[in-house]
């Protein structure tokens, strides 16, 4: 099953943004729906996994 792991304050951070609840999003992420809503919400769930990614610096 997909599913979207994402930390509870980027949750909350979607939620606000999008005017919706976490619940929605919660459900969004978990591909329980797939209104455009639901879609906008996975999109912007990426769009901030990889700016948190892109702060790993890697050293060798």
């Amino acid at each position: 099953m997909n599913k979207i792991e994402l930390p509870a304050s980027f949750k909350k951070k979607i939620a606000t943004e999008l005017n919706t609840t976490v619940q929605t999003v919660h459900t969004s992420l978990c591909y329980f729906n797939n209104s455009d809503l639901a879609v906008l919400i996975r999109k912007r769930a990426k769009e901030l996994l990889v700016e948190e990614a892109s702060k790993i610096k890697i050293e060798s």
